[in-house]
């Protein structure tokens, strides 16, 4: 297909959400290889057809681009009508990851990832290592790119537990964990389908945790390494790095707010004044991007500014709490 057959002004054919995701997994395959970009597809109806979990409603792609590519796959599809969502670049305790792209004739969103939340090695090596260990399936009957089960099973992982203490057990977050734990643990060792050729272990249980190794990983993944029968000793967050600790602390803290106290907390002192105004009275465009009560037109800007003012000051002794602990060493 080409940018033109697929532009916004070509005649719009209606289909389903899931049709939406197959067709679209494979355009984004699709354009990442006419530019010769590696791309990996994870999460998704991908996860059920490698056993990984439960078949989903899904609403959206995933896919991980080498870190440098990014920018340039997002550039790619916008030929076809793609452009990222707009999204303020509010404070968080983990960098920003990803961008989402829409597209008015689509009912599904594409998410483009540069590197992946838990992985705290260099972003390149750890997106090498998902590559080398690739394998590829068919999605609308186009072969595509995607971390083999090992590979997809610890990206599943860290994304289930990367909020595990703001979620309760029956979450769908720890849902699907509890469901990967017992479908990995009921799997033959011998099986080898969706295993990539290049594995030097036969092992499942021993390719996850050379992933989690070979990622920097196998702390942020130490629940999930752990429950599939690992020894992983804990580091404590007085010899914990800054990536590790920030981990932590993103997955308890409960909300927003933290990512906002926490810088505020390392500003210099006259910047200090301009963050706290902005965390609390942000742009109308910055609002109405995250409060659809707002874009749709039901509320004013004024409610919305007071609806936010009251989470957040709700949120302060959290926050605050939160911190003391990411801060005690």
């Amino acid at each position: 297909m080409t940018a033109a057959a697929a532009s916004p002004d070509a005649a719009t054919i209606a289909f389903s959400v899931n049709d939406g995701v197959a067709l679209s997994t494979a355009l984004t395959q699709h354009v990442a290889r006419e530019q010769g970009i590696r791309m990996l597809v994870i999460k998704g109806p991908i996860s059920a057809d490698l056993g990984l979990r439960t078949r989903r409603y899904s609403t959206d792609v995933d896919i991980i681009v080498e870190p440098d590519r990014a920018k340039d796959l997002i550039e790619a599809l916008r030929a076809y009508g793609w452009s990222p969502r707009p999204w303020p670049d509010f404070p968080k305790l983990l960098k920003q990851h990803s961008r989402t792209l829409i597209h008015e004739s689509w009912p599904n969103d594409i998410d483009v990832h540069h590197y992946w939340p838990g992985f705290l090695g260099s972003p390149q090596e750890a997106f090498d290592r998902l590559w080398v260990h690739r394998i590829q399936v068919t999605v609308a009957g186009h072969p595509i790119d995607t971390p083999d089960r090992a590979g997809s099973a610890l990206v599943l992982a860290l994304h289930s537990l990367r909020e595990e203490g703001q979620v309760s057990a029956d979450s769908r977050q720890m849902t699907e964990y509890s469901e990967l734990v017992s479908a990995l643990k009921k799997m033959d060792s011998s099986d080898t389908e969706f295993i990539s050729d290049a594995r030097s272990t036969a092992s499942l249980m021993e390719q996850i945790l050379q992933d989690a190794v070979g990622t920097d990983s196998t702390q942020t993944a130490r629940r999930f390494l752990t429950d599939l029968g690992h020894d992983v000793p804990l580091v404590p967050n007085s010899n914990a790095s800054e990536a590790l600790r920030l981990w932590r602390l993103n997955a308890k803290a409960e909300h927003a707010m933290t990512g906002w106290m926490l810088k505020l907390q390392r500003a210099p002192l006259l910047e200090k004044p301009g963050i706290a105004a902005r965390a609390f009275f942000p742009s109308r465009a910055d609002l109405a991007a995250i409060d659809p009560e707002l874009r749709n037109g039901s509320i004013s800007v004024v409610r919305a500014w007071w609806k936010r003012a009251s989470r957040g000051l709700h949120g302060l002794v959290q926050a605050r709490r939160d911190l003391r602990a990411f801060d005690k060493r």
